[in-house]
């Protein structure tokens, strides 16, 4: 075993079974970064079957690399027949590099239970995934017992990617909120060991008498959330093919310290699940945290999404309003009752303002996001509310509009009657909203017949740029008309910006058009067959567009055909949800 000593952390590489690190008064406090992959031991201070030692309070740490978990196998088969902990001893393990991290178990020695997790006994052979990177254990011991102890094989997995959702975890205590409308996905491999707070099937599994879940256990993962209803519903999709032939079992659970009560039905946690189905439970108490168990039916290897529907409690920053210029606009964000709440916004006025329920005058069309903080729950999930700004003209205008032409852009409104109007200034803004004049156009005083005027803009936009109106009657009152936004003209060209999947069954494509025009879409799966086809009448600008398809079972891959005036492409789409 080679150690290389590194402040207070080591670089640690397992070469063979033989390497063993100790709970003992030589690694205490050690933090040892593993070097993927690995293959060695985890053990307490006694070696073989000798009985750890008295008076201890020891505490080590293991990080895997990067975008990868460590596995502990306790009782993986060449070492201790026989893993026990004494009743007066306690190893507590926590999801993160310290003892600060959040408390996932206090294992504790429970003698003729049957229990595999959380305790040690003469079955203690389970299996753990970590939920973090890193991991820790404190192993604490009174003076007068102690026993066996336990022997891990220690090794390597990769960290289930989830777009920017934490995954289900194998461990119940590291099971992350679900905090947002964007799908949740798991795993019910053999990596993950059978993990529950306490007995799930103490009635045999009897339906529907049992409170509890009804399948054997051998693989499970969790999530969890919090209710706003007594209600909730989440939309499962389990696709079947490779290790997974028997789909998963599923089932959301209450939890009181000590006993876990199934909510949902008992059909889902005992049988095989698989494609889309709905996950329901009812009677939950608002405010209350729930836990979401899947488990693959006989053992089997499936990946799964699970989808929010209805009755959860998310960050949600509230919809779209519209105020005139420098009048209140009132918001209010909902979301876990624990956190903090931090507001900002695009334009720059508003920094760190905290407060759930808040009350701002913008002046220019902005867009304000909330950020949660502290609460442990949901932290830094944010979401936005977009704020337009409405300013009435004394006259009827009709429309206001503007389009590239070439370099330029071209202006265009129209009123339905004026009444003491001067002039119209154009005003023009770019990214920062500070509006310059850039000319004039003559009013035709009282009207009331529709009458067209147009402006152009000849000099080069090389960014996206915002223009208004200011209408000035012949007494100098004036006010201004909504803003425009219009995209750079400059080298404007067809192109498809962006394609890819905006659902499980929906691809979306951005696109830039340099001029009103038709664009053709076909989809086709690895295997030829057409499974989406939209033809659609395009604007001038950017753009997007969505299309639905019928995805193909087991395949992965899809071609999306784009033919946008010139451009012609073709794009591989890969399933990741």
């Amino acid at each position: 075993m080679r150690i290389v000593l590194l402040f207070i952390c080591f670089l640690f590489q397992f070469v063979g079974s033989a390497q063993i690190v100790r709970m003992n008064a030589a690694n205490n406090g050690n933090v040892y970064n593993l070097t993927c992959p690995v293959s060695g031991r985890f053990a307490d201070s006694g070696s073989g079957s000798t009985h750890y030692d008295n008076n201890r309070d020891d505490t080590l740490t293991f990080c895997a690399d990067v975008g990868k978990l460590l596995k502990f196998d306790f009782g993986c088969g060449s070492n201790l027949t026989i893993e026990r902990i004494d009743p007066t001893d306690t190893l507590f393990i926590y999801d993160g590099p310290s003892v600060s991290s959040p408390l996932l178990y206090a294992v504790t020695g429970n003698a003729g239970n049957s229990d595999r997790l959380p305790y040690f006994d003469e079955t203690s052979d389970f299996t753990m995934l970590a939920s973090s990177r890193c991991i820790t254990f404190r192993f604490k011991t009174d003076g007068s017992n102690n026993n066996d102890g336990w022997d891990a094989c220690v090794s390597c997995v990769d960290s289930l990617a989830c777009g920017a959702n934490e995954p289900a975890t194998d461990l119940f205590g590291g099971a992350p909120y679900i905090c947002n409308n964007t799908d949740y996905c798991g795993n019910t491999s053999s990596d993950f060991g059978e993990d529950y707070p306490v007995d799930l099937n103490p009635n045999g599994g009897n339906c529907p008498s049992s409170k509890n879940f009804l399948g054997t256990i051998e693989n499970n993962s969790w999530l969890k959330f919090i209710a706003d209803s007594t209600g909730v519903i989440f939309d499962f999709s389990v696709t079947l093919g490779g290790g997974c032939s028997n789909g998963i079992q599923a089932a959301i659970l209450s939890y009181d310290g000590s006993s876990l009560t199934r909510m949902s039905d008992c059909s889902l946690s005992d049988g095989s699940h698989s494609g889309n189905f709905q996950l329901t439970a009812t009677g939950l108490t608002v405010g209350e945290t729930y836990y979401i168990m899947t488990d693959g039916n006989t053992g089997d290897d499936c990946d799964f999404t699970i989808g929010v529907n209805a009755g959860v409690n998310l960050l949600d920053a509230g919809a779209a309003q519209e105020v005139c210029a420098g009048d209140p606009v009132s918001l209010a964000a909902t979301g876990p009752s624990a956190a903090t709440y931090i507001w900002n916004s695009t334009d720059g006025v508003v920094v760190n303002v905290g407060g759930a329920n808040q009350t701002f005058n913008p002046l220019v069309p902005t867009t304000y996001y909330v950020t949660i903080s502290g609460g442990g729950v949901c932290e830094d999930q944010v979401d936005t509310v977009n704020v337009s700004i409405c300013v009435p003209l004394p006259i009827e205008l009709a429309m206001f509009d503007g389009e590239c032409k070439g370099d330029a852009v071209e202006l265009n409104w129209s009123t339905g009657s004026e009444m003491n109007n001067d002039y119209f200034e154009i005003q023009k803004a770019g990214e920062n909203f500070v509006f310059q004049s850039i000319g004039r156009v003559r009013g035709a005083g009282n009207s009331s017949v529709a009458l067209s005027y147009t402006f152009v803009d000849n000099e080069a936009n090389q960014n996206d740029a915002y223009y208004r109106l200011k209408q000035v009657d012949f007494n100098n009152y004036f006010s201004y008309s909504n803003i425009l936004s219009v995209s750079n003209c400059v080298g404007n060209k067809d192109q498809i910006l962006a394609v890819g999947f905006l659902s499980k069954n929906e691809i979306e494509i951005n696109y830039l058009s340099s001029v009103h025009q038709n664009m053709k879409v076909l989809v086709y799966d690895i295997q030829g067959r057409l499974v989406g086809q939209k033809q659609l009448e395009v604007d001038q600008g950017v753009g997007q567009s969505a299309l639905k398809i019928e995805r193909s079972v087991g395949v992965s891959i899809y071609l999306v055909h784009i033919v946008l005036g010139d451009v012609v492409i073709t794009e591989k789409l890969f399933v990741t949800q």
